[in-house]
């Protein structure tokens, strides 16, 4: 098998992909989509690609958004409890269809009922950020990623010893 490209190959030989990737997942400022769903939708597409790294910050900005914790705990059980709205369940519905797309199917009746549920705005909005280049990138590149840009912060993340370290990462 061929090696893959590492992180490092990856941002030397395509320094710009961060700026470019950026505007994709990028809400508008007249977007319709509220920040919690806009978390909520996120951090599922982390829990499909199965990114820790991803996880532990969506949930973190999705609780900074004033997200209800018990509401994070139970999110991958969308399917099975009322504590989410019909709008949630649709855009829930419609990233696990998209983050799937290698094994599912986007029927007539989804793509209408996302489309109706949040407008032809909402739904290219909502889209591209399910679509968002991080989870993509992390799951390509098999790494962790730690992105230095102008627009860095600092995040403790947890690490398997039991020890929080911080790291500047982009976001």
């Amino acid at each position: 098998m061929k090696k893959r490209v590492t992180q490092s190959e990856l941002y030397s030989e395509y320094p710009h992909i961060l700026e470019h990737l950026t505007g994709l997942v990028k809400p508008s400022v007249k977007s319709t989509l509220s920040h919690k769903l806009i978390h909520l939708v996120k951090l599922r597409a982390s829990q499909i690609n199965q990114c820790g790294f991803c996880q532990h910050m969506h949930a973190e900005e999705a609780r900074e958004s004033d997200e209800n914790q018990s509401r994070l705990d139970v999110l991958s059980a969308w399917r099975e409890l009322d504590c989410f709205s019909f709008e949630e369940r649709t855009a829930l519905a419609w990233t696990e269809a998209l983050t799937l797309i290698h094994s599912s199917t986007i029927t007539e009746e989804m793509y209408n009922s996302v489309e109706s549920t949040f407008g032809k705005e909402g739904l290219i909005e909502l889209t591209s950020i399910i679509l968002q280049y991080l989870n993509f990138v992390v799951a390509t590149y098999h790494r962790h990623v730690a992105l230095y840009t102008q627009q860095r912060h600092h995040r403790r993340l947890p690490q398997q010893n039991g020890n929080d370290i911080e790291k500047s990462v982009w976001f």
